[in-house]
């Protein structure tokens, strides 16, 4: 699969209205904040005996903004609108494209208590509780234009008409509410660089509700937990679940065990030179799934290793292993040399179903502006 040119271009969150320096002259259209992303990719899929191209640009845009209203909630209103084009449809039709809004409405609080009694090496603790809902909204119809002209067309009728790939996805429509209670435990202690503070613990519930279910008729989606530790700063400890609320059973349960040494090798360093030696990076990750209604467990090791020679040069190592199947997924060597404001990669990527060679150059501060090249045996 080849992806050239691949282009995206975008805008960050940038104030509607410039504010005024006096806090008192300030009006609620000064919180108006809007952002604009575009992306603009064409594909080529070779198989054996087949060949397959796309290509399209969708563009997105969006105007929010954030009030405090009794000095206790947040609301953020959030308006959107999709624009996407592409080369053809489904049924050849030349230029097909399609246009949709979207809007929500965020509502949030914060509710924390401090423990100044402190232990474990830590002078003090914070308890945050956050109670979250977000409302969300399409509308049932989506304007679409082609070869036939420009009409209203129903969202659930986009699939017949138009592609899907990369990250060109359909309209939707409908409502959902999604609600969430987040709790985090936050610790400091001071040291001689400063007051440290470290997250040691969260939690976060979280459960929509399906305005239109349908023909499911269940309009709550299953309640998901997700709870994360971090007891030193090398280690990170991830549980996700979720449990249906209509069958009272738990449905998809998994964890993930993260670990990250940095430092400095002075393997290949003279012990006459004072130099701290070659700054290495080195992270593992664990990640098992229990299988339910019969699927199997997953277990799989996700682990890479990172040397830089010089300040312009690194070599990087990356391998992806299954514990349940004994056998390697994928593996990639790196080769990367900065170039000041640019970079250049070259990667040796090999896996059962895809090894070849990848080759980049781009804009280290805009990523996004490349050029690339891929080439593989799939």
């Amino acid at each position: 699969m080849q992806t050239l040119p691949d282009f995206r271009l975008g805008i960050n969150s940038t104030p509607l209205f410039s504010a005024p320096s006096d806090p008192s002259e300030r009006r609620f259209w000064h919180s108006l904040y809007w952002n604009l992303s575009s992306h603009y990719v064409s594909m080529d899929t070779r198989r054996e005996e087949s060949r397959t191209t796309h290509s399209g640009l969708r563009t997105a845009s969006e105007i929010s903004a954030s009030e405090r209203v009794l000095d206790f909630l947040s609301v953020s209103p959030r308006i959107g609108g999709v624009f996407t084009v592409y080369d053809r449809d489904r049924s050849g039709g030349r230029y097909p494209w399609w246009a949709a809004g979207t809007g929500s409405l965020s509502l949030s609080s914060d509710v924390y208590g401090t423990f100044q009694e402190g232990g474990l090496g830590y002078t003090a603790f914070r308890h945050t509780i956050s109670p979250r809902a977000v409302i969300r909204w399409s509308p049932e119809s989506h304007l679409a234009g082609g070869d036939d002209g420009i009409s209203l067309s129903p969202a659930d009728s986009a699939s017949t008409k138009y592609w899907t790939f990369s990250d060109f996805s359909l309209p939707s429509s409908g409502g959902t509410v999604q609600f969430g209670l987040f709790q985090s435990l936050e610790a400091k202690r001071e040291s001689p660089s400063g007051i440290e503070k470290t997250e040691l613990a969260s939690l976060d519930l979280a459960v929509s509700y399906d305005m239109d279910p349908g023909d499911s008729e269940r309009s709550f989606s299953p309640l998901s937990a997700s709870l994360n530790l971090t007891p030193v700063t090398l280690a990170r400890f991830r549980a996700d679940a979720a449990w249906d609320l209509y069958d009272r059973e738990l449905i998809s349960m998994g964890f993930t065990t993260s670990l990250q040494i940095v430092g400095n090798d002075r393997t290949l360093v003279p012990d006459s030179v004072s130099f701290q030696g070659l700054p290495y990076r080195l992270s593992f990750t664990h990640h098992y799934t229990r299988g339910f209604d019969g699927a199997d467990d997953l277990s799989k090791i996700r682990a890479s290793a990172s040397l830089e020679l010089t300040p312009s040069w690194s070599i990087d190592y990356t391998t992806y292993y299954d514990i349940s199947k004994g056998s390697f997924i994928n593996q990639s060597y790196t080769l990367r040399r900065d170039l000041h404001c640019w970079e250049a990669l070259f990667v040796r990527h090999i896996s059962d179903m895809d090894s070849g060679f990848y080759f980049r150059i781009n804009i280290v501060d805009l990523p996004d502006i490349k050029v690339e090249q891929h080439v593989s045996n799939f």
